[in-house]
This record gives structure tokens, C-alpha cells and sequence, in this order.
């Protein structure tokens, strides 16, 4: 798409910032849908502990209707609201009447409290989800989706039956019978285009055709055959920016390493307090948490560097899911376990910054001048920003 109107930079630039604040909504909603998902797992379990009990199947049902009008009804504030007091009088009635554990007493108070501040949070997301779908390229805000909103007409590739054109009548069709033309003349200088045979022309015409395809074929097939000269392609860079961004990369996959180890001490030490509770009690199924929560920092850790919404999602869930268990296990040991994992979260979104950098420099990933020459050698190596360092050039950067 080409714009042409002095207002079409404004207009780029308002898609690029609405574009960010995208990014930024649906990284709350990534938070916030994994945040459902931990307290759903929760009150599972204490459905099926206790009992199958009414107290956990109705903060199911809530569970399930507070993320369904959060996300496919982000435009109705009213049943917001409505859902905010439902979940404070569902509280209020857990004070009331509350079950005889203590436990599930706990649980009850807690899971309407978030849920009400869940429904909350759903409504300031939606008015911004609101504004912004109001906007040109919504919700990918780029200029290809700005450009097919603004498009009024629609010519599909292929064209009915009926609005297509007719088929081409042929040179043979066209050319008339020669007992049709009794004044014919017989002076070849003086033949008009209605008195050629056309039929003698284009066979002609195709045999001079099929011989020049057929010698260009020939020449084709001859500068196919010859093997390849491999020229060694000689490279300027700056060699002192080459070292540094190698002591660089070294640091890089040396914090990548140190965080790996982490992740495997953690995770040996959840499978190590699930075998000694699970003998005393069903409480060690909430380690299962921890574990969990190892296993996704991980993931996010080596896959996630490219997305910094991601990682950001995943540092909020892991400080809500922390705080959460620890509130409902009175057991301060999640909110350390989860600390830490948030804590490497912040590592890794460092990291993306480092990663992106590296990425972007010349010789990535070995920075090592016999590996660039060697792959320079057999032509494999393509740095994505190759820089001039000559003084004519710099233009060109």
C-alpha cells in the first residue's frame, strides 16, 4: 500500500502506537487467563477432596463465567458490574454461612475476591479493547488490514462464467477460403493482408521459434553442466567489535546456562516434596504447582526470546499465582518458589534485549573470523546486517 496523503504519516504512526497498546491488552489477558486457569485447577481439587461439595462447584460455575464475559462480551460493562457484586455477596455469604473446613472456608473468601477484582480488571481491559477496536487496522493495526477496511470493492481472481470474455477466434477462423475470393491477385508484390496464407505464415513463424528454443535449450544445458567456481569472498568488519560481541555471546549462554541449572535444582526439589507429602497427605498435590510452574518458566526461558509480551505475561502470573497459594495454604514457601521463578523471568527479559542485539551483529552466531571465512568459502553464511566500513559507502548503510 502507497500513501500519498500528507495526512498518511499521521495516521502510520497512530496503527504503530495502537499496535503497542494491542501488544500490551493482550499480554493482560494472557496474565489473567492463566491466573483462571491455576484457580480452576485448585477448586478441582478441592471439589473432588471435598466431596463433591456445593461451596467449589459453584466457584467453578463463577470461574468459567467471569473469563467468558471478560473476553467475548469485553463491550458490555453492565454484566461486568453485575458479576463484581455477585462474587462480593458470594464472599460475604462464605462469612456467613461458611463450610466447617476451615480450608475450604479460606479457599471460598478468596476465590470470589479475585474473582471480583478479576472482573474488574476485565472491565478496564475492555473499554481499551473497545477503543482501540474503533480504530483503522484493528486488531492487527498494520497497513495491509488498514488497507482492506478501507477497500469498497472486491474483484475476486477468477471471474464467473457468464462476465468472461470470449474466446479468441483463431488466425484459421479469420482467413478467407481462397474459392471465396474470385478477384484474388497472383502479384505477390502487390498481396494484401486479406490475400496471405495465413497458415503458411504462422507454421513459419513457429519453426523459426522451436529452432531458437531449441539452440537456447543448447546453450542452457552447456552453462549447466559446467561446475561451479567457489571465489572466496573477501570481508571487511570491524575485528575489535568481532571480539566484543563474542565476549558477549559467552556471557549470554553463560546466564542461559546458570539459569538452566536453577530450573533443574527447582524442579528436583518440587518432585522431592510431592513423594514425601503425597505419603502424609493430599496436600503434596499442590506442589504439582511448583513443578508447573518450572517447567513454563523454562519453556519460556529458550523459546520466548523474541517475545517480551510473553515474558512479561508470565512474570505477572507467576507473582498472582504465588501470592494466591500462599494465601490459601497459608504456606509462605509458594510465594518464595514463585519469586524466584518471577525473578528469572526479568533475567529472561533482559536476555530478549541481549538476544535481539546479537542477532542483528555481524558473524552471529560463532564471531569468529575462520568459521566466517570458512562459511564465506562455500557460500552458506548470509549476516542479516552486513556493513560497509568503507568511506564511499557509508551511504549505503
Amino acid at each position: 500500500m502507497t500513501f500519498t496523503k500528507p495526512t498518511d504519516k499521521a495516521i502510520i504512526n497512530r496503527m504503530a502506537e495502537n499496535f503497542l497498546k494491542m501488544k500490551k491488552l493482550r499480554s493482560r489477558y494472557g496474565t489473567l487467563f492463566f491466573m483462571s486457569i491455576v484457580i480452576l485447577t485448585v477448586q478441582c481439587i478441592f471439589l473432588i477432596v471435598g466431596g463433591f461439595n456445593v461451596y467449589m462447584l459453584e466457584g467453578i460455575v463463577m470461574n468459567f463465567l467471569v473469563f467468558y464475559f471478560g473476553t467475548k462480551k469485553f463491550d458490555s460493562p453492565v454484566a461486568q458490574y453485575v458479576l463484581m457484586a455477585a462474587n462480593i455477596v458470594a464472599l460475604a455469604a462464605f462469612i456467613i454461612w461458611h463450610p466447617k473446613s476451615e480450608l475450604l472456608m479460606r479457599l471460598g473468601i478468596v476465590q470470589h475476591l479475585y474473582l471480583a477484582l478479576e472482573s474488574y480488571l476485565f472491565l478496564r481491559i475492555g473499554a481499551q479493547k473497545k477503543e482501540l477496536s474503533m480504530e483503522l487496522g484493528y486488531p492487527y493495526f498494520n497497513e495491509l488490514a488498514a488497507y482492506q477496511q478501507e477497500k469498497k470493492e472486491y474483484e475476486p481472481e477468477q471471474r464467473p462464467a457468464e462476465f468472461a470474455p470470449e474466446d479468441p477466434v483463431s488466425p484459421k477462423e479469420i482467413a478467407v477460403p481462397k474459392e471465396e475470393m474470385p478477384y484474388r491477385r497472383q502479384d505477390p508484390a502487390a498481396l494484401s493482408m486479406d490475400d496471405l496464407d495465413v497458415d503458411a505464415a504462422i507454421a513459419g513463424q513457429s519453426a523459426q521459434k522451436y529452432e531458437s528454443c531449441y539452440n537456447a535449450s543448447e546453450r542452457f544445458s552447456e552453462q549447466y553442466m559446467r561446475k561451479p567456481k567457489i571465489v572466496p569472498e573477501k570481508t571487511e568488519y570491524d575485528r575489535d567489535l568481532l571480539y566484543k560481541n563474542a565476549a558477549r555471546f559467552k556471557r549470554f549462554r553463560l546466564i542461559q546456562t546458570g539459569i538452566w541449572i536453577i530450573d533443574i535444582f527447582l524442579a528436583y526439589i518440587a518432585i522431592t516434596d510431592i513423594f514425601s507429602l503425597l505419603s502424609g497427605d493430599f496436600m503434596g498435590f499442590f506442589k504439582f504447582f511448583d513443578l508447573f510452574g518450572v517447567i513454563v518458566a523454562t519453556i519460556v526461558t529458550v523459546t520466548c526470546l523474541d517475545n517480551k509480551n510473553n515474558i512479561k505475561c508470565a512474570l505477572y502470573a507467576f507473582l498472582a499465582t504465588g501470592v494466591f497459594l500462599t494465601v490459601v495454604l497459608l504456606d509462605v514457601s509458594y510465594l518464595a518458589y514463585f519469586l524466584i521463578l518471577a525473578l528469572q523471568m526479568l533475567v529472561t527479559y533482559k536476555l530478549s534485549d541481549e538476544d535481539k542485539y546479537l542477532r542483528a551483529q555481524f558473524g552471529y552466531p560463532y564471531f569468529k573470523e575462520n568459521m566466517i571465512r570458512l562459511q564465506y568459502a562455500d557460500n552458506s553464511y548470509h549476516p542479516e546486517h552486513a556493513v560497509n566500513f568503507r568511506s564511499s559507502g557509508m551511504d549505503e548503510i
